[in-house]
């Protein structure tokens, strides 16, 4: 495997990718994006690639954006798949662990998700003060559940993502890349000019949200960007308190 950060190997005509920052529970730095979008890249043009797996090293799948670290929100947006970028091939997400906020964006946006029995999901933005909305959430289970992890910042677990539609299967930790393979086993053996055209056809339905998220950028979004609460979310964040929000 080549790459410090983010760890990239095909193997039988399957990539895998992971997440390899596991002292900071694979959160999102600079260094971890730019290799990442190289990797996604490395799939989507390899003509030897059929499918792409991707999970994180240790106990964690992807806890999201590193606050600590100077990282612009267009770096994190580059590397959701299907999102900031466009991946023509199946991605199966096998997750080992805690999925938080970019982490949970890069999950919901690929075509399949297993999870082991020990991974936690949760979509904390209403605590730290930004968010882009996580509209991806809205297509990938039900809105009661979405809707919870939206306003709540609360995390759920497996068997809960689960019954909401958001997970295929949730297998015991020791069965989870088992579970992924066999996935990617049964997708690498179909058309792959289907399944492409597929994809696209999924990708346009989901189209119609992700327009509605353009139009709410400047009324909604930018001005979290530019608040005095994003930057108290963050502090407290990092002192281990509770944020003191004034909405504005």
């Amino acid at each position: 495997m080549a790459g410090k950060v983010v760890l990239y190997e095909v193997k039988d005509k399957v990539a895998y990718i992971v997440l390899n920052r596991p002292e900071k529970r694979n959160v999102l730095n600079r260094a971890s994006c730019a290799e990442l979008r190289e990797a996604w890249l490395s799939l989507d043009r390899d003509p030897e690639v059929r499918v792409g797996i991707i999970t994180g090293a240790g106990n964690s799948f992807c806890a999201g954006q590193d606050l600590g670290a100077e990282l612009d929100s267009t770096a994190v947006d580059s590397v959701i798949p299907n999102n900031g970028i466009y991946i023509a091939k199946p991605l199966i997400a096998a997750i080992n662990g805690w999925a938080a906020g970019s982490g949970l964006a890069i999950c919901a946006n690929c075509d399949i998700r297993v999870a082991s029995e020990e991974a936690r999901f949760v979509f904390p933005e209403a605590k730290v003060g930004t968010s882009k909305g996580g509209i991806e959430l809205l297509n990938v289970m039900n809105t009661t559940t979405a809707v919870e992890l939206m306003l709540t910042g609360e995390p759920i677990d497996a068997q809960r993502a689960y019954q909401a539609g958001f997970l295929n299967r949730v297998v015991p930790a020791e069965s989870l890349m088992k579970e992924a393979e066999r996935f990617a086993d049964i997708l690498k053996r179909n058309a792959p000019l289907t399944m492409k055209m597929l994809k696209a056809y999924i990708f346009e339905h989901k189209k119609t949200l992700m327009q509605s998220w353009n139009m709410m950028y400047d009324m909604y979004i930018r001005p979290q960007e530019e608040s005095t609460d994003v930057m108290e979310g963050i502090a407290a964040f990092k002192e281990k308190r509770v944020p003191q929000f004034r909405g504005e």
